[in-house]
């Protein structure tokens, strides 16, 4: 994950993460809930970031594991949206967020704009994820129309 529990309270307060997280009748941060959107969040930005990085980032220099801030802050504004429509309604500010979050890690995929960290990238940025591949056909040369009802 991007982000803790502790840092996305840090971020959006205390408050916030109680209303997104607690039952109703608590007052108190429901740290499963919370730490399940926050993985949520982590995946859509994994999606993203897979598409031009080694995951899970690391320094190109020293390889060592590094979350920039930004990533902090584009995976806390997911999650305050993943988790909202439930009990909270999502408001203008959240989706707003959100949309740019997305939009952000568009552009971080594809090289557009930089975190202020030189990361290891993908041995090919331009490969599909996970290995898929697609198949396309042409046009049918026989079809029901072409072959009159036979």
């Amino acid at each position: 994950m991007y982000l803790t529990a502790a840092e996305f309270v840090e971020r959006y307060t205390e408050r916030e993460a109680v209303l997104l997280s607690a039952e109703s009748a608590q007052n108190t941060v429901n740290t499963v809930r919370l730490e399940r959107g926050i993985s949520d969040a982590s995946a859509q930005v994994d999606a993203y970031l897979a598409r031009r990085f080694a995951l899970p980032l690391r320094d190109a220099t020293s390889l060592v594991e590094v979350v920039p801030d930004m990533i902090k802050r584009l995976t806390g504004d997911i999650a305050r949206y993943l988790m909202t429509g439930t009990h909270v309604r999502e408001t203008d500010a959240i989706r707003n967020r959100y949309k740019d979050a997305i939009d952000q890690l568009d552009r971080i995929a594809t090289g557009k704009v930089t975190m202020g960290v030189e990361l290891v990238m993908a041995s090919s940025p331009s490969a599909p994820v996970g290995g898929a591949s697609a198949v396309r056909s042409g046009g049918r040369m026989f079809g029901d129309d072409a072959l009159g009802g036979y």
